[in-house]
């Protein structure tokens, strides 16, 4: 049987034990509050380097950019004028998203929310896209009774930007791109549909993150930056965005809009 600890004994070895675990969680707070600090200096510098590097890369990309669409020519110089200019596009879009995608980290982005027709912010991304559009069967769905909402439009429209982007490069060029925007049972809910592989099983929120990557056949596949901007613009503006698999193959984007964001319109004033 083991010796009985006398009491003033028991009562000093109780707190020195119990000093030794405040000692260690102080410890252990301290080195947490290095880390933290660590990674907020290295997340600060990043972001410094990468709001320097666009700045300074964006005139002189201007300049080219300006330069390649008014080349003009023909026979095989034609083909050589036409991939600078899409290689200059494709960079300048990779700037503006790192751009972006800056703003969004620093906590820059202030929304400037406003009464929205979501008829109008659809239509404005699909005429920006033209371009990248071309060709390509692009089916539009829009309810004529959704009201309007409280949202900035400018982000909207580049958060719709991205999304049907992001479809134009992961489906084959004769798949569809679906833009339906109906009322769900909790707000206003905007869906950009492509008929490409599919998100994979369980990368559902991975996707959103930045520099996450889909599967391309060729090197027009984007920077892995526009899903990120996606989710940064629309929690900006207090909406959710969600992806998933579609049964029957391909991916759904989801941008919903809660029932608060609903302009209440005043049928006295209209009257």
């Amino acid at each position: 049987m083991a010796p009985r600890i006398p009491a003033d004994r028991a009562a000093l070895a109780e707190s020195l034990i119990d000093q030794a675990s405040l000692a260690h969680e102080r410890l252990k707070l301290e080195t947490d509050m290095r880390d933290m600090e660590v990674v907020r200096q290295r997340e600060s510098l990043r972001a410094a380097l990468l709001a320097s590097l666009s700045h300074d890369l964006r005139t002189p990309l201007t300049a080219v950019t300006a330069a390649a669409e008014a080349l003009s020519a023909t026979g095989e110089e034609a083909d050589l004028v036409e991939t600078v200019r899409s290689e200059a596009r494709r960079l300048n879009r990779f700037l503006s998203d790192l751009l972006d995608l800056t703003r969004i980290e620093e906590g820059a982005v202030t929304p400037d929310l406003a009464p929205t027709d979501l008829t109008d912010v659809i239509a404005s991304a699909v005429g920006d896209l033209s371009k990248i559009l071309e060709g390509r069967n692009v089916q539009t769905s829009i309810d004529p009774n959704l009201p309007l909402v409280r949202a900035d439009a400018v982000l909207l429209n580049h958060a719709l930007l991205n999304l049907v982007d992001n479809a134009a490069k992961y489906s084959p060029p004769d798949e569809p791109i679906e833009i339906v925007a109906r009322m769900g049972r909790r707000g206003p809910v905007i869906d950009v549909l492509d008929g490409g592989p599919g998100i994979p099983q369980g990368s559902e929120q991975r996707i959103f993150d930045r520099f996450a990557r889909g599967e391309t056949s060729d090197r027009t596949g984007g920077s892995g930056l526009g899903l990120a901007i996606v989710k940064g613009f629309a929690e900006a503006m207090g909406f959710a965005v969600e992806a998933a698999r579609r049964h029957r193959g391909g991916s759904r984007f989801t941008i919903r809009i809660p029932s608060s964001a609903i302009v209440q319109v005043d049928m006295e004033d209209i009257a």
